[in-house]
């Protein structure tokens, strides 16, 4: 298996699947770390105190991947609601601020650019003209669907 297979691997993975995968390879890990500790000299407290720092870090990835699968989680489901919005609608785009108003999506501009920006396949910036405001204040910024050619809206 090439290090490229394992990378694929592990972004496919669940946050569950990585919690079970180094929860049992824990002991293993933890009597290697045991061994180097010993090797430098350390004894009886100070090697708990190296397994707890140990165990601290490990807890703090656990949560940085969950932190981290949860906000990808949330930006695919907001996509998922923007397209099937503009899909049942059969429109083509929307605003930013009907984005926030329609799905309660608490998200500035920047976060919305960054979700067009995550899914260029799907999402396009778009700029919508507003009958309000000056020449300038009419050009909204705005998010649309990609329309395939040949396969409809």
């Amino acid at each position: 298996m090439l290090q490229s297979d394992l990378l694929a691997m592990a972004k496919r993975a669940t946050t569950l699947d990585l919690f079970l995968i180094s929860f049992f390879l824990l002991p293993f890990i933890a009597r290697e770390w045991l061994g180097v500790m010993v090797e430098l000299g350390w004894q009886g407290r100070e090697q708990y105190l190296g397994l707890a720092v140990l165990l601290g870090a490990y807890l703090a990835c656990l949560w940085l991947i969950a932190r981290r699968n949860r906000a990808e989680r949330d930006a695919e489901t907001l996509k998922d609601m923007i397209v099937s919005y503009l899909k049942g609608r059969d429109f083509t785009m929307m605003s930013f601020d009907r984005v926030r108003k329609k799905f309660n999506a608490e998200h500035d501009d920047d976060a919305l650019e960054g979700l067009i920006a995550r899914f260029p396949g799907e999402l396009r910036h778009a700029k919508i003209i507003s009958d309000k405001g000056t020449p300038e204040e009419k050009k909204l910024p705005g998010v649309a669907r990609l329309v395939v050619e040949g396969k409809g809206a």
